[in-house]
Order: structure tokens, then C-alpha cells, then sequence
């Protein structure tokens, strides 16, 4: 019977190791995953990962504790407000920045809408895709520094994917968004570009990262490294093939590729220093988001 078993475990090969599970939410931020998973460079690294689309960043921390996820893609501002909270998550890699003359985040308001300028938004109805989200944190921040008391605009939740028809519909005044649901937004005639309002912070700025839970990163080296040379490669790879990276992107946000052909790119980078964590301490601190700021040293895995 021992002879039989040892016969059929040589057989059967040795277990194959469960994929990676990365979370992510639908925007093009996160195309350097997408290009890794579509043309190998994961695998090539000797790591299978999943992607799996999530409905907003917030249900993303809590997929990391429980092991549901593995690997997941939120904004720098939801990093540092979960770790200021008590949880113990790392960053692994970074995964796109700001940059003024590629802004990557934009007020859209209905077709016919006269919101133009900071002030204007006072009294109105913003939708954000998370309290607290990047794109909600980085608003409330042009309108502080146009002078604008961000507590006097009213900000609702409300999925990107469900943006649109809150607009059509007239719920809210105008949402803040990204791609590729700017391009989508402009092309169906639904709504228009108030304020590339990214545009108004300093080249780098910290936008979308790569977390896990310490615990998980400390037993799984060899994975983590190769996710983080799978992102590099993608990063590297995606400028000069336009065709294959748009391909990836509509595979993953479940478009078609014409939906994605007029879309354009973010800014990807898989490298983060400990001064792009300084300039989100100093930002999160001023909003009240967390009591004090968080060591770069202690969330940057090494």
C-alpha cells in the first residue's frame, strides 16, 4: 500500500501552488498588473497571480485580512488611513503617480453644467467612489487650496461604475473620476470635463500602490519578488506597445477595444521612495485623516 501511495504522488507531480489573488478596482491604474498577467511576465518570474475586479478600494483592506486576497491595488491615501487605523499592511510596489501634463483624475459634471471654479462647487453634490479615496482626498484638497471650505460640499458614495447614471439622472451635481470613465463619460455625451484637478499637484505625487499584510509578504519572498519584477517589466513594456497594453485593458475592465482605443494612459511607475509617503503624511494630516503620520520606513517592504 506505501508503494502504491509513494507510486501515485511521484505520478501525480509535486502540488501546485495556489495563484496569487490581486484585487483591484476598474480603472487603468492598475494596467501594469493587467499587461503582467496578459503577456507572462508573472509567470516568468515564477508567480501565478489572479486578477480579480473589486466594486471600490474600501473592501480591499479587509480582503487582505482575511486572505481572501493576497496582493491588492488601492490609493496611497487608503494605505496610510489602514495602516494609521491599526492595520498592518505593507507597500510592495507602486503603481501609477501623478503627472500635470497626464492628469489622471478629473470633476465631471452633466452635459450643460456652469460649475467651473472651486468656489462654484459649494452646496453641490459630489460623488466620490469612497470616503476617503484618492480621488476624494486629492478634491477636497484643490478646493482647500483655492480657499474653499471643503465641509460646505455635500460628498456621496457612489461606485464608478454607477457614476453616469447618477449624473443622467441628477442626483449628483458632479463626481470625480478617472479613466477610463472620463473617456466613456465625454464620448456617450453623458458628461463633460469641469477640472483635470490632478493636474494641480506636483509631478509624482504618490497615486495608486501595491499592498499586503506584513505577515503574508514575510512568508511569500519569492512571490513578492516576482510580482515586483513582473510590474517592472510591465512598466517598462507598456510605452512602446500601445496595441497589446489597450488589448490588456479591455480584457480586464471588461471593455471592448473600441471603448478603450481613445482612452489615454496613466502614468505607471513601480518605484516609490520614502519622500512620495512624506508628501501623502503631510496631506492626510491636514485633513485630519490620521492623528500622526506613518514611517515610510515601516510600510515600505524592503
Amino acid at each position: 500500500m506505501r508503494r502504491l501511495l509513494a507510486l501515485v504522488l511521484l505520478l501525480a507531480g509535486p502540488a501546485r501552488a495556489e495563484p496569487v489573488v490581486l484585487g483591484y478596482t476598474a480603472v487603468n491604474e492598475y494596467m501594469a498588473a493587467f499587461v503582467a498577467a496578459e503577456q507572462g511576465f508573472f509567470a516568468a518570474h515564477g508567480v501565478e497571480v489572479s486578477l480579480q475586479m473589486l466594486p471600490n478600494g474600501g473592501v480591499i483592506p479587509p480582503g487582505l485580512v482575511s486572505n481572501t486576497l493576497q496582493i491588492g491595488g488601492i490609493t496611497a491615501p487608503l494605505l496610510l488611513q489602514a495602516v494609521s487605523g491599526g492595520l498592518d499592511l505593507v507597500l510592495i510596489a507602486g503603481g501609477s503617480v501623478v503627472k500635470q501634463d497626464n492628469p489622471n483624475g478629473s470633476v465631471m459634471g452633466p452635459a450643460g453644467t456652469r460649475l467651473r471654479e472651486p468656489a462654484d462647487f459649494i452646496g453641490k453634490r459630489v460623488g466620490v467612489s469612497a470616503i476617503g479615496s484618492f480621488y476624494h482626498v486629492l478634491f477636497r484638497q484643490w478646493l482647500a487650496d483655492a480657499g474653499v471650505d471643503p465641509g460646505r460640499v455635500v460628498f456621496v458614495e457612489v461606485p464608478f461604475n454607477q457614476m453616469g447614471d447618477l449624473l443622467r439622472m441628477g442626483q449628483v451635481d458632479a463626481v470625480t473620476t478617472t479613466q477610463p470613465f472620463i473617456g466613456r463619460f465625454i464620448a456617450s455625451g453623458i458628461g463633460v470635463e469641469i477640472s483635470p484637478f490632478t493636474a494641480h499637484f506636483q509631478n509624482g505625487l504618490l497615486s495608486n500602490v501595491y499592498v499586503a499584510t506584513r505577515d503574508w509578504a514575510a512568508a511569500h519572498s519569492k512571490e513578492i519578488a516576482g510580482i515586483r519584477a513582473g510590474l517592472a517589466e510591465a512598466v517598462a513594456y507598456i510605452p512602446g506597445h500601445k496595441r497589446e497594453a489597450e488589448a490588456a485593458e479591455a480584457k480586464y475592465l471588461k471593455l471592448t477595444a473600441e471603448q478603450v482605443a481613445s482612452l489615454p494612459f496613466s502614468n505607471y511607475a513601480a518605484e516609490v521612495s520614502a519622500a512620495q509617503i512624506a508628501e501623502w503624511n503631510i496631506i492626510g494630516r491636514a485633513q485630519g485623516l490620521m492623528d500622526a503620520d506613518v514611517s515610510a520606513q515601516a510600510i515600505l517592504w524592503p
